[in-house]
């Protein structure tokens, strides 16, 4: 069984989301704004180093907490309530470790947890937790 964990560090966690896709009428296609690319970029580079041999099969139970640099000592290790919403962030990370072959389809995570709070730290970090369930 498969467990892992990891911790992406950000000067400030990348902005983009999975909401920024745009419709083209013309073509009738949607595409990636720059913002967008630019964000999922980042992602896949960050992941890299951490995708696994090969994909998993097996339900997934994935963890993944967003921790932002606080402008003010004062919101350090507290929750952020602010924009943006976590789905929205998770949404495109989530995409990205699919893309890199942690799994091999986003539908087997059966177990999700997502936080959103401010760092103790002076750098933004994305904490991963992901393991295999039965």
């Amino acid at each position: 069984m498969l467990s892992d964990y990891f911790i992406l560090t950000f000067e400030q966690i990348p902005s983009g989301t999975a909401q920024m896709k745009r419709y083209d009428g013309r073509s009738g296609h949607f595409f990636k704004s720059a913002r967008l690319q630019q964000t999922e970029n980042i992602y896949m580079s960050a992941l890299a180093q951490y995708r696994p041999e090969e994909p998993s099969e097996l339900p997934i139970a994935l963890s993944i907490e967003f921790r932002y640099s606080a402008k003010t000592k004062k919101l350090r290790g507290t929750w952020k309530t602010s924009r943006p919403d976590v789905d929205n962030v998770a949404k495109l990370l989530i995409d990205c470790m699919t893309k890199s072959g942690f799994w091999l389809d986003d539908s087997q995570i059966v177990r999700l947890t997502l936080e959103k709070n401010y760092s103790d730290k002076e750098l933004a970090e994305i904490v991963v937790t992901w393991r295999e369930v039965e």
